[in-house]
């Protein structure tokens, strides 16, 4: 495997690309966050059912459908998303 030369040393191609993909996924996260916020317009801290369903990456969804996908979302059916929740950590 060839190795590339870093100011710390000396680091193998498999690292590089195993950086690389949680750097993707960091920013995948970043992204996700920045859009939770936007979508947050009454800056509650929560999506509520209306906010949530004006996600323009919900336009092609049925009403019943983004309903669905609120209530499968809303992790403990408290009536509105949190942050974690539409992260998928809980």
């Amino acid at each position: 495997m060839k190795n590339y030369s870093l100011t710390s040393g000396r680091v193998s191609k498999l690292s590089l690309i195993i950086l690389v993909c949680c750097c993707s996924g960091l920013q995948a996260q970043e992204k996700a966050e920045d859009r939770f916020r936007e979508l947050d317009s009454n800056r509650s801290g929560h999506l509520e059912p209306e906010e949530f369903m004006k996600a323009p990456e919900l336009k092609n969804l049925s009403q019943e459908d983004r309903e669905k996908l609120f209530d499968i979302t809303d992790k403990n059916s408290d009536g509105r998303i949190s942050i974690e929740e539409f992260m998928g950590e809980n």
